[in-house]
Order: C-alpha cells, then sequence, then structure tokens
C-alpha cells in the first residue's frame, strides 16, 4: 500500500505499508516506511494475527506522522487537509500532533494499556506477579532460542523485579 501525503507546497511524503506476515503461528508482522521526513528506516508492528499487525502497523505509521515537526509546524497535509486519514492513538491531537495528557487505552484484567504524552507507543501496566511470570517466560525462550535476541530484555525485566523487590512495601497483587 502506498499514501503520499503533500509536504509544504512542492515536497511530498511518501508511506509505503507492505502485507502482514507471518513469523510464528501466534505472531504476525507488519511493516512500514516513511520517506521524506529525514530517516528512511522500515519499522515493524507485531500482532496475534495478520490484522492486528496491519491495524497496529498503521496507528505507529500516523503516530510517527503527527508527531512529526513538519505536521506540528503545519506543513504536512493529505488531500489539502490536516486530517491524513490514518488511525491514531487515543489522545492524540491531530490539531497540534501532540499526545496532550495521558490516555487510558484499554484495561485487561488488572492490566492497564497507557497513551503517555511524548511517547509514541502505548505504555503497559500490570501487576508484579504478572511481570514475574513474563520475565521467567521470557528467560526461558531466551535460554532455548539466544538468537532471538532477548537477553537484554530479559535483564531489564530482572533488574526492575529486583529493584520492587528489594524496595516493595507492599506485596504485588495475586492476578486472578
Amino acid at each position: 500500500m502506498h499514501r503520499q501525503f503533500e509536504l509544504d507546497e512542492d515536497g511530498s511524503v511518501d508511506l509505503y505499508v507492505w502485507r502482514p506476515f507471518a513469523e510464528t503461528d501466534a505472531r504476525w508482522a507488519c511493516t512500514f516506511l516513511i520517506e521524506g521526513l529525514g530517516a528512511k528506516k522500515p519499522k515493524n508492528a507485531y500482532g496475534v494475527d495478520a490484522a492486528q499487525a496491519l491495524c497496529l502497523c498503521l496507528i505507529m505509521a500516523s503516530t510517527d506522522l503527527y508527531t512529526s515537526e513538519a505536521y506540528k509546524k503545519g506543513r504536512l497535509a493529505w488531500l489539502g487537509s490536516r486530517d491524513l486519514g490514518l488511525p491514531m492513538i487515543e489522545g492524540l491531537d491531530p490539531a497540534t500532533g501532540d499526545l496532550g495528557k495521558a490516555q487510558l487505552l484499554t484495561t485487561a484484567g488488572q492490566s492497564a494499556v497507557l497513551a503517555i504524552p511524548g511517547c509514541p507507543l502505548p505504555y503497559i501496566a500490570f501487576p508484579g506477579d504478572r511481570l514475574a511470570r513474563l520475565t521467567a517466560q521470557l528467560r526461558d525462550i531466551s535460554l532455548a532460542y539466544p538468537a532471538a535476541g532477548l537477553a537484554h530484555i530479559v535483564e531489564g525485566l530482572e533488574s526492575v523485579l529486583a529493584w520492587y523487590k528489594a524496595n516493595a512495601k507492599l506485596t504485588p497483587p495475586v492476578a486472578p
């Protein structure tokens, strides 16, 4: 898929989105590239199926466009409009490209997904016991598949868990 946006009066910005592809049975990826706003590096969005990967890909691309300096300065448009015709993260102000105040996007059980001002990707918060289980699962995957490159993520999560264990005054809630 290709969409071209107007940049000032004579320039353009191009968005390319490729067809989602299966990485595993439960992990799909969708790649996009934005040309005309500086760095030209493809990015991937991931989902449990092709539809989710595509939706998240379009949201990531739109967030990059709406939060770009070109958009904030009124230089980027589509069909002459500031509405770029792409899905947005809730809380994103299309008039300015700012994320504004943090917005609760969804809750699932005891977990929450938030849009945070200045952060182009959602923030996911969940109870400590779930973080411990996730860390253990990622550690097992990292050991079984070293090429997956998860070791640095596992180290970071273990560091966070160690800090909470050393400093927590309350026991984390137990997931149902």
